[in-house]
């Protein structure tokens, strides 16, 4: 029985290994992988059953890749051929060219450029050559990569020094090109975020600049948009005056900021090797049709360049040194709200801003600049004689200075030039007539580099010294400009720009203890240190004192500039009887005085009168012929014994005569300055309470008037007027204008002295702002109800600058309430 058990249990053991081997009973298929499996010699596809058996097992099919580095075989097998690339060798660098010997196996390469670690251009070639006229000019530092697939070298390095530049197209954005900023509007639609706009008047437009490599003609499309189609402009090329390029703009785009949509005309136009100035504005009438040349928005223009290549190493004139703006293009201000610029073509340049008649009618140029430094600015300007005073105001700081002119009114000089810091970038540079200035026509502004450096000026000054009221140093070697501040607990009380080495304490400056401090200055720049001494001033020394006739005539017009003048001017002009002069002094003590008066005649025998305060006048006759002062700068003196009182005293020196006087008149004279002999005495300023002047009489016949016919005042001098007066205000703008100093700021009341048949509605205006009652359109005067009765007006109260003032007062219309007056004088009081 154990024998047959063991049999039967080995029988099935046996059955069972038959039937998984497939021998016997069901069989088994073996299922595999859609993937290839691969070594280096085949590839198969392995079976998912858990059987280790493969199928479809065969060699590979090799094929090169494209870079022949590799073999790949559809099943996904790579093998490789090239394990690493060599780095590019044979760098060179010529002409702006960046070449290397090719990598075996590279395709193509990554080039990088940097300047002081600062990465400029990265960029992928398949050549082994790149230009790089695009990364600037300097010394940089080249890297090239070869790459192969994912192979890559290690970097190829190579110093290079880049002088090369191609004329490539340029863009040329117009916002960076316009001299008043008020142009500009932003749009982020615009190319660049900006466009300009607002060329409304003739004269105004852009002024691009260009840099050509070599002589010969480029295109210029200009981008504009327009709702006004038909609108045109003038192109001009540096100062060619005959071969202006007229600019249609003929695509109605609609205006920029409404419809986003631009418009381009092309011209051809011939350039000058190097810097060009490309002038683009509007020149034409008011009769033209559109006005004025019509309206245009211009985004930018773009020049075609030449493909020509320069080495900047061959040319000294790279860097935009030198500029010339055209004052019509700049932002105008000035009285007369409706005056536009002088296109005449007589004028060297393309056109000139004229009339520039009232204090702070002028220019302002708003110019970007290439770098800081110091720059040369030299103002082109006509006027009757040679020179004019004018306020220039740098980025803020203002300086008043004499700038010559050309000889006659279509003749234009350069000024010599003065020095300025100026900043890289955004710059501002103010024009105007100053407070002493005169008529005058701004042709443009050149701005020339001088240095990257400033000029350093002397810290200080030495043998400082105080006596008798007097502050006295020695000159600081090559200068002869300072700057004296004076202060008190660290509040500035005075300061002066002065020419010398003495400066006089103002009398109205007193106490113990005040610091004094001179600063060395040329030009616009001041030293950054100065010479302090502390002064106790005091007692002051009566002295000669000269007082300049262009600081005391109250008529603009009866002044000329002149650098031989004492004092840089003189006054002249006194044609009719009445016109004259108005002088303040102060006399520390009652009595008698000399007063010399320093003038110029061509018509010798020619006669004024002085008047002391409301004292009889005495004639002064004029009686040497130094012929007149602008021609022959030759001047003689004449003296009069006058009686003062102590305190202010007005001075008044004036023609009175009639037309059949020989001269007539009374004649023609020019007045330099009048000098008023001190006493010699000594006075402790302490006991003086009234140094500040607070009352002015300003008389009408001196001022600047305008009558019907520009007849002469009226000197009947009726009991109750003063001097004279002024009559015949018989058309609508008639009346008188003063100019007139004060010596602080302050609130003044003025009121005007008239007669006349009741109130007369007039346009009155201060220091150009106009005063009217309760917000209406005019100012209502009081008269003295009758020709020959004068009444004060009761007055307005305003607020008046330190130095130089203007108060004009002119009839209106019958219609707007305005009528015949007869004009006294003015007086102006301090208040606070």
């Amino acid at each position: 029985m154990k024998k047959r058990f063991l049999l039967l249990v080995l029988g099935v053991s046996i059955l069972g290994i038959s039937a998984c081997s497939g021998k016997k009973g069901p069989s088994h298929t073996h299922t595999f992988s859609d993937e290839w499996s691969y070594d280096e010699q085949t590839h198969w596809h392995a079976a998912t059953c858990g059987h280790d058996v493969k199928a479809d097992e065969e060699a590979h099919t090799l094929v090169l890749s494209e870079d022949e580095t590799y073999e790949t075989c559809f099943c996904g097998y790579v093998h490789a051929l090239v394990s690493e690339l060599a780095a590019p060798t044979n760098l060179a660098f010529d002409q702006g060219v960046l070449s290397f010997s090719a990598v075996e196996h590279a395709k193509k390469y990554d080039v990088a450029v940097s300047q002081d670690g600062i990465n400029v251009l990265s960029e992928t070639i398949t050549e082994t050559s790149i230009e790089l006229f695009d990364i600037g000019i300097g010394q940089f530092t080249a890297s090239v990569v070869a790459r192969a697939d994912t192979l890559s070298s290690a970097p190829a390095n190579l110093n290079i020094n880049q002088k090369y530049l191609r004329q490539d197209p340029m863009i040329l954005e117009a916002e960076d090109y316009v001299t008043n900023d008020a142009n500009i509007s932003v749009d982020a639609n615009a190319h660049g975020g900006k466009y300009t706009l607002g060329f409304d008047d003739c004269g105004q437009g852009l002024n691009f600049r260009y840099y050509s490599f070599a002589e010969g003609t480029q295109n210029v499309d200009i981008y504009y948009s327009t709702g006004a189609p038909g609108s045109y402009m003038t192109l001009y090329v540096n100062e060619d005056e005959d071969n202006g390029i007229p600019v249609y703009f003929n695509d109605n785009t609609g205006w920029f900021g409404d419809s986003a949509a631009e418009s381009v005309v092309g011209v051809n136009v011939a350039l000058q090797k190097g810097w060009n100035d490309i002038y683009l504005f509007k020149n034409g009438t008011a009769q033209d049709s559109p006005e004025y040349g019509g309206w245009v928005q211009i985004d930018y223009i773009e020049m075609s360049g030449t493909d020509a290549v320069l080495d900047v190493t061959t040319v000294d004139d790279l860097d935009l040194e030198h500029y010339r703006l055209e004052a019509e293009q700049a932002k105008w201000h000035w009285a007369n709200q409706y005056q536009r610029p002088n296109m005449s073509d007589a004028w060297p340049s393309h056109g000139y801003l004229g009339e520039i008649n009232a204090f702070g009618d002028g220019v302002t140029y708003n110019v970007n600049i290439a770098k800081a430094g110091t720059y040369l600015l030299k103002f082109a300007s006509a006027a009757g004689n040679e020179g004019r005073y004018f306020d220039v105001t740098v980025n803020g700081v203002k300086e008043n200075r004499h700038v010559q002119t050309g000889p006659s009114w279509n003749v234009v000089a350069e000024d010599e030039g003065f020095l300025v810091h100026l900043n890289e970038g955004a710059n501002t540079i103010d024009f105007s007539r100053g407070e002493n200035g005169n008529w005058a026509c701004i042709d443009y502004l050149k701005i020339d580099f001088v240095s990257d450096e400033d000029p350093v000026l002397p810290t200080a000054v030495s043998d400082l010294a105080f006596a008798d009221n007097t502050l006295t140093f020695t000159a600081a070697q090559g200068i002869s400009e300072y700057r004296v501040v004076l202060e008190k607990d660290q509040q500035e009380l005075a300061s002066a720009i002065i020419n010398g080495t003495s400066y006089e304490v103002p009398a109205s400056i007193h106490g113990e203890n005040i610091k004094a401090t001179v600063y060395a200055k040329k030009g616009f720049f001041v030293a950054a240190e100065g010479s302090s001494l502390l002064i106790n001033p005091g007692i002051i020394v009566d002295r000669d004192v000269i007082l300049e006739a262009e600081d005391a005539i109250i008529g603009e017009k009866h002044y000329s500039a002149d650098g031989q003048a004492h004092g840089g001017a003189y006054a002249l002009g006194f044609d009719n009887c009445g016109e004259g002069m108005y002088f303040r002094y102060y006399s520390y003590k009652a009595g008698e005085r000399v007063i010399t008066v320093t003038y110029a005649t061509g018509a010798p025998g020619s006669k004024m009168d002085l008047r002391i305060n409301e004292g009889t006048p005495s004639s002064i006759t004029f009686t040497e012929n130094t012929n007149w002062f602008g021609d022959a700068h030759v001047t003689a003196n004449v003296d009069a014994t006058v009686t003062l009182v102590k305190g202010w005293n007005d001075i008044f020196l004036y023609k009175n005569g009639t037309s059949s006087d020989n001269p007539q008149w009374g004649g023609w004279v020019q007045v330099d300055y009048i000098t008023v002999k001190g006493s010699g005495e000594s006075f402790d300023t302490a006991e003086l309470t009234d140094l500040v002047c607070s009352k002015y009489k300003l008389e009408a016949e001196f001022g600047n008037y305008g009558i019907a016919g520009m007849g002469a005042p009226d000197m009947g001098r009726p009991d109750a007027f003063s001097i004279a007066y002024l009559g015949s205000q018989d058309e609508e703008g008639n009346g008188v204008t003063y100019k007139f100093k004060v010596d602080q700021a302050g609130t003044y009341k003025v009121q005007f002295f008239c007669g006349g048949e009741g109130s007369r509605k007039v346009s009155m205006k201060v220091n150009g702002n106009a005063i009217t009652d309760q917000g209406q359109s005019y100012y209502t005067v009081a008269t003295g109800n009758g020709w020959d009765v004068v009444a004060g007006d009761p007055g307005f109260e305003v607020q008046l600058n330190a130095g130089f003032n203007t108060i004009q007062m002119a009839r209106l219309s019958n219609e707007a309430g305005g009528g015949w007056i007869c004009i006294d004088y003015c007086l102006v009081t301090l208040v606070a």
